[in-house]
């Protein structure tokens, strides 16, 4: 706010009415995981394909979608998990001015558990993939809240799943979601 420049005072308070209320949202879903309270456990049949393609058109990404399943979880937390994630590629996709970039998506089934493994290609390596998960860590600055991978693990293991980052040298940033498939 102190480096708001004179004119764009309008641009910064209509952008914080949007963004306090996400604020307060993702600051009570991380309490929620640091006094180990449940979180959506519904149960509710989700078509993760389906799902995956709903949150990228939301952010107008591309993907290069492969396979199913149907995971047995809260449609709201896993909406919470896929807008965290995509909205970073999307965020690091406008960065790089980048327009149509495809984002790999791959959804494979084993051990009563839906498989989602998702990269962006043409992404560069990342040294410090668990730094990613760390309350109020951002690698974009500039005032970012740093605690939506943070929810979105937390939400993932609330639901009986996993949400990794893995970085394998040379290799583009690799996020693999674990979600318990329909029994």
């Amino acid at each position: 706010l102190e480096e708001v420049q004179q004119g764009q005072e309008r641009m910064v308070l209509d952008t914080m009415q949007i963004a306090i209320p996400a604020i307060r949202d993702r600051a009570r879903y991380m309490l929620r995981g640091l006094l180990n309270e449940p979180l959506h456990l519904d149960g509710t049949p989700i078509e993760l394909a389906r799902a995956v393609k709903a949150a990228a058109q939301a952010y107008e990404l591309s993907l290069d979608l492969q396979g199913d399943a149907t995971v047995t979880i809260s449609e709201k937390s896993l909406h919470n998990i896929l807008d965290n994630l995509l909205g970073n590629y999307a965020w690091q996709f406008r960065k790089k001015n980048h327009k149509g970039t495809l984002l790999s998506v791959r959804i494979t089934e084993g051990n009563s558990e839906a498989i989602l493994t998702m990269q962006d290609d043409e992404g560069k390596p990342f040294g410090h993939p668990e730094r990613l998960f760390e309350p109020f860590w951002s690698e974009h600055g500039g005032g970012a809240r740093g605690v939506g991978l943070y929810q979105a693990r937390q939400l993932a293991v609330g639901m009986g799943g996993s949400l990794v980052a893995e970085a394998l040298p040379g290799r583009p940033l690799q996020f693999i979601l674990k979600l318990p498939e329909l029994s």
